[in-house]
């Protein structure tokens, strides 16, 4: 999916469509019910003594015994999948502490996509974003298999302890991409881009296919215990087009719409789109409008900026 923001500007205002709402919601977990939904998440994949447990309102990664040099756990998200031929995205928050990690020692987490619905497929084809501690660093990375050749497409580093990734495909171009944020929803999500590749002939997709989507945790030569806090929150996933916000001004007045076929989005704003941007969700409750829902905001400032997110 793009990474630019289309804005829409009249006079002194400005409306921001981003891609972070997308008209259909294909389902979301906070895991605060401490209980793994079987009709939402299949099987575990593990390997070693890697474990991935939803307690304490959160899926905390860990390991179980004693470490080798590649413990894993994935956990598929089958409530659902990605399609070949509409757009789609998935996010998770992720805490990732400053632990005390030698050279060799390694913990990360993030969100793991594959061709299909088998995840043994991931052996050999896969696309995998996550934020981890490589020794004593913190790096957002980003990779691509086809085959089982493996292409790394970014490496970010980071001082965060606590952020977010995500995955996007945008069906027109038939391009997977990550993005990472470096202080996940504080502010709102301010996403940029990790890395991004076209789909590889070697993955052979076609319309009738799919993508599975999953969360993996992993880890080597050391034991990660429940109060290390290694833990993802808020995953989400959506597909479909991103609504148009529209902006129509009044005497001391703003007017944003967008489509009722987007009921979970909401409307933020921000003063400033310099960096570190902060966005705030506008609490004018939206009316129905024909087939859009309608904010009116009184113009207060000289400049305001407008975005929809869920």
């Amino acid at each position: 999916m793009k990474t630019d923001h289309s804005i829409l500007a009249i006079g002194v205002l400005a409306a921001i469509l981003t891609n972070e709402c997308l008209a259909g919601l294909n389902g979301s977990d906070d895991f605060n019910d401490n209980s793994k939904d079987a009709t939402w998440w299949g099987t575990d994949f593990i390997s070693g003594v890697g474990s991935l447990t939803e307690t304490n309102g959160r899926l905390e990664y860990t390991t179980t015994g004693v470490p080798t040099a590649a413990d894993f756990a994935v956990r598929p998200w089958i409530l659902n999948f990605g399609s070949y031929t509409q757009d789609w995205e998935v996010q998770i928050d992720i805490s990732m502490p400053q632990l005390t990690l030698a050279p060799t020692q390694f913990v990360s987490l993030g969100l793991f996509v594959f061709p299909g619905t088998n995840i043994n497929v991931a052996y050999t084809n896969r696309f995998y974003a996550d934020f981890d501690q490589d020794g004593s660093d913190h790096e957002f990375k980003c990779q691509v298999a086809v085959n089982t050749s493996n292409i790394h497409l970014g490496v970010q580093s980071s001082v965060s302890t606590s952020a977010a990734v995500r995955v996007a495909f945008d069906a027109t171009t038939k391009v997977l991409a990550a993005y990472y944020d470096e202080d996940g929803p504080v502010c709102g999500y301010s996403w940029k881009l990790l890395g991004s590749t076209n789909i590889s002939a070697g993955w052979n997709l076609t319309s009738t296919n799919v993508f599975g989507v999953s969360i993996m945790g992993n880890s080597g030569f050391t034991s990660i215990a429940s109060s290390n806090n290694v833990f993802g929150d808020n995953f989400r996933a959506s597909s479909g087009k991103t609504p148009n916000l529209g902006i129509s001004l009044a005497t001391g007045r703003v007017v944003l719409f967008w489509s009722t076929n987007a009921p979970a989005c909401r409307l933020a704003c921000a003063s400033a789109l310099s960096p570190p941007v902060c966005w705030q969700f506008v609490t004018n409750v939206a009316a129905v409008v024909n087939t859009n829902f309608a904010v009116t905001n009184t113009v207060s400032s000289d400049q305001e900026f407008y975005r929809l997110s869920r």
